[in-house]
């Protein structure tokens, strides 16, 4: 707990002497004509010029006494700097606040006039005061005259602010890559900034100061620009627009986010900072043309694309998947991948995510139920992408394959059944392809022969298993007249199996 007064915006009390840059501890050199006025004016041998930081009294000036810093409940400018304009103290052995600070009694002060220094948002920054080594007193003027002289100390450190602050914005308006103008209420330019002339491309040394800002402004915005001038010359306080700028010289337009302040009430003038937008609108048409590209397509596609975090969200879902699906646009918000996959195949759901995150992408077939309750089946390849926030989702094409799955299954079915009606009656098939001149024979084919299930036969092993001496020559010679010309033939042989059964 602070042990000394404190003024009730002394928080922004000290922001301000942060502010202004006035928190070192340290002499100056230009107050000290300050400290030794004061000092002649109220006939006092010791006056100090002050800043209070949180703790300090830093004394930026002295006259008559060699000091440089002061905790501040050692000091009597603290009750100072409670006050709006002048603490006068006759005695400052009567003053009851001050009677037991140790370094008041030390330098044997019994006379005190301080003068708080207020800037313009009404914070104390320190204090001007005088001290003496017998009680007295001021007379008017003397108060007068010290109060005027703590004005301008303010005044002074205040200034020393603006000027940095001016460097600073000089140094800005110098290097800055944006356009920095200053025009008259008519638009007339009074000042611009190097990249003002770097930006309309202007190579020219010729200054184009006194010429109007609607002269840079391309033909197609110049309307709607003098309107805005016109209404900030109308005490409109600012306008933001953008608009092409056109340099006579190179030809070029530019288009120029422009921030307009008007300064009407004090010196007639209109500010301009202008941004140049013009790489950054055509990246972002660009993009808009790449999203509207890429929208289209996913809409018009013909089979299902989705896009789906990794809870089963479908984020978004195209036309053509939301046809197929059988839903509308509003049942697509609420949609959930796990709501639409048949209950066998939750498990599989989480298999797939946990492929999805290790390996960033995953494919096969899925089946999904529509509206209807009818099961479908789709062919899928799915990567893992971010979404604007960063955030993981799943981008998904997918292929309907459900009448090709069912017609497999169907084919599937029938074969099994052909299989086995062969194998009962114990029948056997083969195939030949012309194209690769492969033979392929069908499992009852190898069960009847006798050999082993994984047996690939050729032409010639195949016609070898014929009894050689009839059977042999008239399947060889059919054999070559089906291949040559086309003829069919139906006969009965006997063949020999590789177990050496005659059948």
């Amino acid at each position: 707990m602070k042990n000394f007064p404190i003024p009730t915006n002394e928080k922004q009390r000290l922001q301000a002497v942060y502010d202004y840059n006035l928190q070192e501890h340290d002499k100056d050199e230009e107050l000290e004509v300050f400290a030794n006025a004061a000092s002649l004016i109220c006939n006092a041998p010791i006056a100090l010029v002050s800043i209070f930081d949180e703790n300090y009294q830093v004394i930026k000036a002295n006259c008559g006494i060699e000091v440089d810093i002061v905790p501040r409940q050692q000091t009597i400018c603290q009750f100072s700097l409670m006050e709006e304009e002048i603490l006068v103290i006759d005695d400052v052995t009567k003053f009851e606040p001050a009677k037991n600070i140790a370094g008041v009694k030390a330098a044997n002060i019994q006379f005190y006039a301080g003068v708080p220094l207020i800037d313009d948002n009404g914070n104390v920054l320190g204090t001007l005061c005088v001290n003496d080594h017998y009680p007295r007193t001021l007379d008017e003027k003397q108060r007068n005259l010290l109060i005027q002289l703590g004005k301008n100390i303010t005044k002074l450190l205040v200034s020393k602010k603006r000027k940095k602050d001016a460097s600073y914005f000089q140094n800005i308006y110098k290097i800055s890559n944006n356009l920095i103008g200053v025009a008259d209420i008519n638009g007339v330019l009074k000042s611009i900034n190097p990249a003002f002339k770097e930006v309309l491309g202007i190579k020219d040394k010729k200054t184009i100061i006194t010429e109007n800002f609607l002269d840079f402004v391309s033909e197609k915005d110049k309307k709607k620009v003098n309107t805005y001038l016109s209404n900030l010359k109308n005490n409109t306080d600012s306008i933001n627009f953008k608009c092409l700028m056109y340099s006579p010289e190179s030809q070029e337009e530019k288009l120029v986010e422009w921030y307009t302040r008007s300064n009407l009430k004090i010196d007639n003038e209109i500010f301009f900072f202008g941004r140049d937008i013009t790489l950054e609108n055509s990246k972002k048409v660009e993009l808009e043309n790449s999203e509207r590209k890429f929208r289209n397509f996913f809409n018009s596609s013909l089979g299902l694309m989705t896009i789906h975090d990794l809870d089963g969200n479908i984020l978004s879902i195209n036309k053509k998947g939301l046809e197929s699906m059988g839903y509308s646009e509003n049942e697509a918000k609420d949609l959930n991948l796990k709501k639409i996959i048949p209950k066998s195949n939750q498990k599989e759901y989480q298999t797939y995510i946990e492929t999805i995150l290790s390996k960033k992408q995953d494919s096969g077939l899925m089946s999904l139920i529509k509206k209807d309750g009818s099961l479908t089946y789709w062919l899928y390849s799915n990567i893992l992408d971010k979404d604007n926030e960063g955030n993981p989702v799943v981008m998904s094409t997918a292929v309907d394959m459900t009448q090709r799955t069912l017609l497999e299954r169907d084919l599937n079915r029938v074969r099994q059944l052909l299989d086995h009606t062969y194998e009962v009656a114990n029948v056997g098939g083969w195939k030949y392809d012309l194209i690769q001149q492969k033979l392929i024979w069908a499992d009852t084919t190898k069960k009847i022969h006798e050999v082993e299930p994984d047996y690939e036969p050729n032409v010639e092993t195949a016609l070898n298993f014929y009894e050689a001496k009839s059977s042999y020559p008239k399947i060889k010679k059919a054999f070559k007249d089906a291949i040559e010309k086309g003829i069919e033939y139906d006969m009965e042989l006997q063949i020999v199996t590789q177990k050496r059964k005659t059948i």
